[in-house]
C-alpha cells in the first residue's frame, strides 16, 4: 500500500512539482497498534524501508516521530526516482486525507507493503 501511494503520487498523468514520496510515523492524535509498529520494524531491520533524517548514526528502533523512504530495490521494483521527496503521514497513506481514527485494524497489516 505504501508503494502504490508513492506511485500514484509521483507517476500520475497529473504533474505535481513536489510529490509526496516519504512517509512519517506521526502518532499525534494517533493510536498505532503494536502490530503495526512491529511489520514496520520489521520492514526498516529488513531492509524495506530507509531511515531519513537521523541526527544520530544508531538505530534504536523507536520508529514512531521518524522518517523513512522506500529501498532503492522497492523503487526499482514500482518505477520511482531515487530522490527524496516530501513526506506523507503514514494515517494518510493507509487510511486516506481522511482516514480513521486509529490503525487498529489488524486486517491492513497484509495491505501495508
Amino acid at each position: 500500500k505504501i508503494s502504490n501511494y508513492f506511485k500514484d503520487h509521483i507517476l500520475r498523468p497529473n504533474f505535481f512539482m513536489d510529490p509526496k514520496g516519504t512517509f512519517n510515523v506521526d502518532i499525534d492524535n494517533l493510536k498505532i497498534s503494536d502490530n503495526i509498529i512491529e511489520i514496520l520494524e520489521k520492514g526498516v531491520s529488513q531492509g524495506a524501508f530507509i531511515l531519513l533524517d537521523s541526527m544520530d548514526d544508531s538505530f534504536d528502533f523507536k520508529i514512531c516521530g521518524k522518517r523513512f523512504k522506500l529501498s532503492y530495490l522497492l523503487c526499482i521494483l514500482y518505477r520511482l526516482p531515487l530522490r527524496k521527496y516530501p513526506d506523507a503521514s503514514l494515517k494518510e497513506i493507509l487510511f486516506g486525507e481522511n482516514g480513521a481514527d486509529n490503525l487498529e485494524n489488524d486486517n491492513i497489516q497484509l495491505e501495508i507493503f
